[in-house]
């Protein structure tokens, strides 16, 4: 048996783990000319482990726990197949079938935003916002639905001004670049995706606090 908030912990150091090393490993397959997708900032590295954790999986922490009341376990389940559909058909894209464009990506994100904060303001008002109020739990994942919201129009914004500066580099045609490097041409993105980062890890950090003084049901 595991808390939501020892599982939010495992997650965060999964995906940071995770991302650390893929930075390394696409860096050095760019070099060789292995993988497309170009060499990725740290920045990028950074915002690469909070999508990977936040999207794909800490959805599951609150949608597994007993406590989390049903129109939301609905939305996140949503939230789940919409992330679960595009994540690994994003990746044969990028990889395989090499015809992967951001414009997909800011489609994709766009619609996910609109559908997610409707969805999240509809469960809520079946909820009842005065039920709501005294129920700290429920609280957190309105404000994990909120941040997801958030995260999702910082991406659009990253991927705009991506297409906008992208270039080609090393050795890689212009479409085959998906990821923003320590290139000079990218600081306004890694400047604007440092900002997105302390924001989105902040609340990451304070979900685990604010959940480890609850005292609430464990996830099976």
């Amino acid at each position: 048996m595991i808390t939501e908030s020892g599982g939010l912990s495992l997650v965060l150091a999964a995906s940071l783990l995770f991302s650390w090393r893929f930075k390394f490993a696409q860096d050095r397959n760019t070099a060789s000319r292995k993988w497309v997708g170009g060499e990725i900032s740290w920045p990028k590295t950074f915002w690469l482990a909070y999508a990977l954790g936040s999207w794909f999986f800490v959805p599951w922490v609150f949608a597994l726990s007993s406590s989390t009341a049903e129109p939301f376990r609905w939305v996140l389940y949503f939230h789940l197949a919409s992330w679960w559909i595009r994540g690994p058909l994003e990746l044969v894209m990028i990889y395989r079938w090499f015809n992967w464009t951001p414009v997909y990506g800011i489609s994709h994100d766009a619609f996910h935003n609109v559908a997610l904060f409707v969805a999240t303001s509809v469960a809520a008002s079946f909820i009842g916002w005065d039920q709501l109020s005294a129920d700290p739990f429920n609280l957190c994942v309105l404000a994990y639905l909120g941040s997801v919201c958030f995260a999702m129009m910082a991406e659009v914004t990253f991927a705009a001004l991506f297409i906008a500066t992208r270039r080609p580099a090393d050795g890689l045609e212009e479409h085959e670049v998906y990821f923003a490097s320590d290139d000079p041409r990218y600081l306004l993105i890694n400047r604007l995706t440092k900002a997105a980062v302390v924001i989105v890890y902040t609340h990451w950090v304070a979900q685990i606090l604010f959940l480890g003084f609850l005292p609430h049901a464990k996830i099976p």
